[in-house]
C-alpha cells in the first residue's frame, strides 16, 4: 500500500530578478512555468532535458543562456557553456555539437551556433 509520495526540486540556484506586469494572470503563470523549466534544465551545465537527454547542446544552451541571463542577471552558466564549447574545439576549428560528452558528436552547423553564443558576451556586458 502506497502511503506517501513526494518530489524534490533540483535546479540551478538562479535568483529570479525580472519583473512582468500584466493584467492577464495567465501571462504570470506562463512566466512561472517557463522559469521553473529553465531552472530544471540547468545544473552544473545547461542541459537539453533533465529527464531524457542530459547533454549541453550549443543551440539549446544559447536559448537557455538568454533566458537565465535576462531573468536573473547570473552569467556563471553562460560563461561555463562558452568555456565548455571552447574546450571541444578541434584543430580545424569545428566545435562539438554538445559538450561535455563521453561520445563526441560533430554537426558542422552547430559550430556557427557557438559563434552566435559567443556573441552573447555583449549581453553579459549590458
Amino acid at each position: 500500500m502506497l502511503e506517501d509520495i513526494y518530489g524534490t526540486f533540483t535546479g540551478y540556484p538562479f535568483q529570479f530578478n525580472a519583473k512582468l506586469e500584466s493584467d492577464n494572470p495567465e501571462l504570470q503563470k506562463m512566466m512561472e512555468i517557463g522559469w521553473r523549466s529553465a531552472r530544471l534544465c540547468a545544473m552544473e551545465t545547461y542541459m537539453d532535458c533533465p529527464y531524457y537527454e542530459q547533454l549541453q547542446y550549443i543551440g539549446d544552451g544559447r536559448i537557455q543562456a538568454l533566458v537565465s541571463l535576462y531573468n536573473s542577471g547570473d552569467d556563471r552558466l553562460l560563461r561555463n557553456a562558452l568555456n565548455q564549447m571552447n574546450y571541444s574545439q578541434q584543430p580545424e576549428g569545428v566545435t562539438a555539437s554538445r559538450h561535455p560528452s563521453v561520445t563526441p558528436q560533430y554537426i558542422s552547423t552547430f559550430s556557427l551556433w557557438y559563434i552566435c553564443h559567443a556573441s552573447r558576451l555583449h549581453d553579459v556586458w549590458w
